[in-house]
């Protein structure tokens, strides 16, 4: 029979549980976190607002003389998942997210000047991203054309 007093947990209490839900917790909440903060996609944001967008590119040749290079034409060179992003774009397009287009657009100059058929020394590309509240982004990347 149990002396009052003499209460004992049923397992030895080490701690180990404590620093786990520690960890998970922060875990929870500093990954969503750093994924706003540095806009790296980690936070969930899908669905979460939309933003309208449009891809301008453009080719320079040696001579100096400037040519639009049209998006829809990156579609046809792209992989499946990135094809959407293009086809089109060169009017304005909503959608929910953009974030993987605009950390690739130095990807997606030199995937313009292989669309390009050879007729650009270099291309610029700009991103236009038109929020829901109205704000602009833009976003730019060149890339040099090899031959």
């Amino acid at each position: 029979m149990a002396r009052a007093g003499d209460f004992r947990l049923a397992a030895p209490y080490d701690g180990r549980v404590s620093r786990l839900h520690n960890a998970v917790a922060a875990f929870a909440v500093l990954l969503p976190l750093a994924g706003v903060l540095g806009d790296a996609g980690l936070a969930f944001t899908m669905y979460a607002s939309s933003v309208t967008y449009r891809l301008a590119l453009t080719g320079t040749d040696e001579e100096g003389r400037r040519h639009a290079i049209a998006p829809t034409a990156l579609a046809m060179r792209a992989t499946p998942s990135a094809a959407p992003f293009f086809a089109g774009a060169d009017n304005l397009r909503r959608t929910y997210e953009v974030r993987a287009l605009r950390v690739r657009l130095p990807e997606v100059a030199r995937l313009a000047c292989a669309a390009d058929g050879g007729r650009a020394h270099r291309v610029e590309v700009l991103l236009e991203e038109h929020a829901a509240d109205g704000a602009l982004r833009t976003s730019r990347a060149e890339a040099a054309c090899t031959k």
